[in-house]
């Protein structure tokens, strides 16, 4: 994308795409400034409200991630993505009624959204709601089976649900599948 900017510097597709791609660098700032550019030239554009967003939150900048976050659903309201970071941002902030409500309007959009699945679980057990997570969890593992840290989570939930023999039952297919991993061992 740098090279399109160096041939066309007013294309703003490339500046959007530019932006996530530092994001998932770990370069906030240049992210915010490539989102930025993206909307000096396209103001209605949603992604790069959501990659904005995304950048000011990396910052810490939760107030104005929440205000770009909006302009984006505003844009476009049923924007699955949004919604779920911005359930990632409640729940940085410590808004966990908020963040459960977020990602379970990116589910009611994208059932098959892995990572809100997950990230709704692990806040519902943040507030307490066990059961309500331990679904979310073993939705998580239904989609992806193999993926470790749902199914660590899950086995931690059942614990405190004091199903033991399930959690254990967890722990043990974990260890099959990582029979290295400590983690397993120290369950």
């Amino acid at each position: 994308y740098e090279e399109v900017l160096r041939q066309d510097p007013d294309f703003p597709e490339a500046h959007t795409k530019l932006s996530y791609i530092l994001h998932r660098l770990r370069d906030a700032e240049e992210a915010l400034r490539e989102a930025k550019a993206a909307l000096a030239r396209t103001p209605g554009n949603a992604e790069a409200h959501r990659n904005a967003g995304i950048a000011l939150a990396d910052l810490r900048k939760f107030d104005a991630a929440a205000l770009d976050f909006g302009e984006a659903l505003r844009i476009k309201p049923d924007y699955e993505l949004v919604h779920y970071d911005l359930g990632i941002l409640l729940h940085d902030k410590g808004d966990l009624a908020g963040s459960i409500a977020e990602y379970r309007k990116a589910l009611a959009l994208d059932p098959k959204h892995l990572n809100a699945h997950y990230n709704l679980a692990n806040a519902l057990e943040e507030k307490g709601e066990f059961d309500s997570a331990i679904r979310e969890f073993r939705e998580a593992k239904r989609l992806e089976p193999e993926r470790f840290e749902v199914r660590i989570n899950l086995g931690h939930a059942l614990m405190s649900r004091n199903m033991y023999a399930e959690a254990v039952r967890e722990y043990r297919e974990l260890e099959a599948m990582a029979p290295d991993s400590e983690v397993c061992h120290v369950c």
